[in-house]
């Protein structure tokens, strides 16, 4: 990357480490109401809605019933 220029694979990259520091705040109980806004405004931007959130939630329990031969 050369500076000036971001690609799509940084910006990603840079998404996913402030979405898992956001997360480990949240879990550890050290998240203050600036962290959580920004956890809501990450959904937000992200088009997240509570019907994505509940269709993965499913999808996770349906996954973790089924058993893999591996």
């Amino acid at each position: 990357m050369t500076e000036g220029n971001v690609t799509k694979e940084t910006l990603g990259e840079l998404n996913g480490l402030v979405t898992k520091e956001l997360i480990r705040r949240i879990n550890d109980g050290e998240a203050n109401s600036s962290d959580l806004n920004a956890a809501i405004k990450l959904l937000t931007h992200n088009r997240v809605e509570a019907d994505d959130l509940e269709k993965l939630q499913q999808e996770r329990e349906f996954l973790s019933d089924l058993e893999f031969p591996f």
